[in-house]
């Protein structure tokens, strides 16, 4: 919020007595480049759309005009970006999904439980999360980025932590799509 700075942030685990245990970050998983056993996917809807630069000083195509649209994403790309962030977006304050009414933006409906790609019916604990699961990962629903919920994301979107400082910074904003 407006006054205050961040002065540290830690990787820990509860101590069982309300406090935390301060642990070393965990080092990325071993993958591979390229865009997965599942395959590139096509939106055509996102040809000429180029993004950047991101934090790299990188400009590119979000899909590949040439060929109808595929992503130009890579697996590595997309997980790549990991850390401990913070933000000050309202989209990203705890349970700011429920709180805009769910999917459908009315409180009065129950429709809060968005089914992922792996079969998982959570509850988004923000509207940011949810908008990326819509986007990217919805099995409810066709999502409306990626046509199947499983492949590769268009280059520079789609990372679980994206924001100014990642290489994959652009995420889905509903409001913006919409409109």
């Amino acid at each position: 919020p407006p006054g205050t700075q961040v002065m540290d942030a830690l990787y820990g685990r509860p101590d069982g007595a309300g406090g935390i245990i301060e642990t070393d970050m965990k080092g990325p998983a071993m993958i591979a480049e390229g865009d997965g056993s599942v395959g590139t996917h096509d939106t055509p809807e996102l040809n000429g759309l180029t993004l950047g630069p991101n934090i790299a000083g990188i400009i590119a195509d979000a899909v590949n005009s040439s060929d109808g649209g595929s992503h130009n994403g890579t697996l590595a790309g997309v997980y790549g970006d990991t850390g401990i962030f913070y933000a000050i977006d309202p989209d990203t304050a705890w349970q700011s999904f429920v709180a805009a009414g769910g999917r459908d933006g009315n409180t009065g409906t129950n429709d809060n439980v968005i089914k992922n790609n792996s079969g998982d019916t959570p509850i988004p604990v923000t509207k940011w999360d949810a908008e990326q699961l819509m986007a990217f990962g919805d099995k409810d629903q066709t999502p409306i980025i990626d046509p199947n919920g499983r492949g590769n994301a268009p280059w520079g979107m789609a990372s679980a932590v994206a924001g100014p400082q990642s290489g994959y910074q652009w995420s889905f904003d509903r409001e913006v799509y919409d409109a």
